[in-house]
């Protein structure tokens, strides 16, 4: 199954989209902006590009649709390598070391740095019903952008 797929650049394209998640929560956790009644005034009405509190609104949305879309990915790998990409991509402000992840999740770093490759492969297959699989001709253009 896997001979059809580039897994090198799999991994690649995997470990990009994992590495929104902390940006993803970061944006998730910002308190929504508080609706402001208007003020009436009699100072001349500046131009307005839009509305700031619908956008944060939808940024916030979008980004928990995504988030989402991350988590349950995870959720449908096994549970080892779900918890592996999960301390390493998704939580705090910064990544864990390996020496960290192998205390929580109880195994030696090497064998961590090894189920971490065929989790990026499985969270590929995951996510959004394989969107993030590379096929093994699309490298050439993938080298073209």
């Amino acid at each position: 199954m896997f001979t059809e797929y580039d897994l090198p650049q799999t991994r690649k394209v995997a470990k990009k989209k994992l590495n929104e998640c902390r940006r993803l929560n970061r944006i998730i956790g910002r308190e929504p902006m508080a609706l402001r009644s208007p003020v009436l005034s009699d100072m001349p009405k500046t131009p307005s590009n839009g509305n700031k509190t619908e956008d944060a609104l939808i940024q916030r949305t979008d980004a928990e649709k995504e988030r989402d879309a991350i988590m349950r990915a995870l959720e449908l790998i096994p549970t080892t390598n779900g918890q592996i990409l999960y301390y390493t991509h998704c939580t705090g402000v910064e990544r864990p070391s390996d020496y960290e992840i192998s205390k929580i999740i109880g195994y030696e770093i090497k064998t961590i740095q090894a189920k971490r490759r065929d989790a990026y492969i499985e969270f590929a297959e995951a996510y959004k019903q394989g969107a993030l699989l590379v096929k093994a001709d699309a490298e050439r253009y993938l080298a073209s952008i």
